[in-house]
C-alpha cells in the first residue's frame, strides 16, 4: 500500500498522466479487497478523475456493500457500452459473473462465463485462461456440481502463477501478453483473425480507432504498474 501511495504522489507532480489513474485503481482495489471501503470509494473517484475506468472493482465495491442491483446493473451497462471491444469485454466477464452469481442470476453468470472461455480458448493467454476456469467453475458450483467446478479449476492456477512470476522479475511487457489481449506484437499480428473468431469485427487495414476509456490505452496504463490490477 504504501507503494502505490508514493506512485500516485510521484504521478501528480507535476502535471496529470495516464498512468496516474491506474496507480488510483490499484490503490482503490487494495483498499477494496482490505474491507476499507470508504477509502477504496475516494480512491476508484480519484482514478476516474484522471481518466481510468472505475469498473469493474467500484461494481464489485458495491457488491461488498450490499448494493447488489446497483453492481448488476453498471456492470450490465459497461457491457453493453463494450459491445465491440473484446479487450473490455475480457477484463469485465469475470468480475460481472461474480457480480451476478451475487444476486442470485445464474442464467446470466452462466451467458458471461461461456463467451469468457469463448475469448480465452481464441487467445490462449494463461491468465484470460485462468479467469475463464475460476468463472466457469463458479457458475457450475451455484449450480450444484461441485464435481464439475472442481474439475474447471485446476488449470488456473499455473496461468496466474506464471503472471504472477513474470511481475515479479520486473518483466512486464511480458506479463501483459500473458495477462489479456491487444498487447504484444504476436497479438497484433493476429488481432483480426482472433476479433473474427469472437464474433467482433476487425478494424480495416490501415485505420485507427480511437481509443476509448477502458480499452487497450487504460491496460497499457495499467500495465506499468501491474501486470493486471489487483
Amino acid at each position: 500500500m504504501a507503494e502505490v501511495q508514493r506512485a500516485c504522489d510521484r504521478l501528480a507532480r507535476p502535471t496529470s498522466q495516464p498512468a496516474l489513474g491506474a496507480a488510483h485503481y490499484v490503490r482503490a482495489e487494495l483498499h477494496r479487497l482490505r474491507g476499507e471501503f470508504a477509502e477504496a470509494e475516494v480512491a476508484y473517484r480519484k482514478a476516474n478523475q484522471w481518466g481510468r475506468q472505475p469498473q469493474p472493482g467500484l461494481a464489485q465495491l458495491r457488491l461488498a456493500q450490499g448494493g447488489v442491483d446497483e453492481a448488476h446493473a453498471t456492470m450490465r451497462r459497461v457491457l453493453i457500452e463494450a459491445e465491440d471491444d473484446v479487450v473490455t469485454r475480457s477484463r469485465m466477464l469475470g468480475p460481472y459473473v461474480e457480480i451476478a452469481l451475487g444476486g442470485g442470476d445464474v442464467a446470466a453468470a452462466r451467458g458471461a462465463a461461456e463467451e469468457l472461455s469463448r475469448i480465452a480458448a481464441v487467445w490462449s493467454t494463461p491468465f484470460l485462461s485462468a479467469l475463464s476456469s475460476h468463472a466457469t467453475g463458479s457458475v457450475l458450483l451455484a449450480e450444484g456440481d461441485a464435481r464439475a467446478a472442481l474439475a474447471a479449476c485446476p488449470s488456473r492456477v499455473g496461468g496466474l502463477g506464471r503472471a504472477e512470476r513474470a511481475v515479479r522479475r520486473g518483466a512486464f511487457p511480458r506479463a501483459d501478453r500473458a495477462c489479456l489481449p491487444g498487447t504484444g506484437r504476436r497479438g497484433q499480428r493476429t488481432d483480426g483473425a482472433r476479433r473474427r473468431a469472437v464474433g467482433i469485427p476487425a478494424t480495416r487495414r490501415g485505420s485507427r480507432p480511437r481509443p476509448r476509456r477502458g480499452t487497450v490505452s487504460d491496460f497499457k496504463a495499467d500495465g506499468d504498474l501491474l501486470a493486471e490490477p489487483v
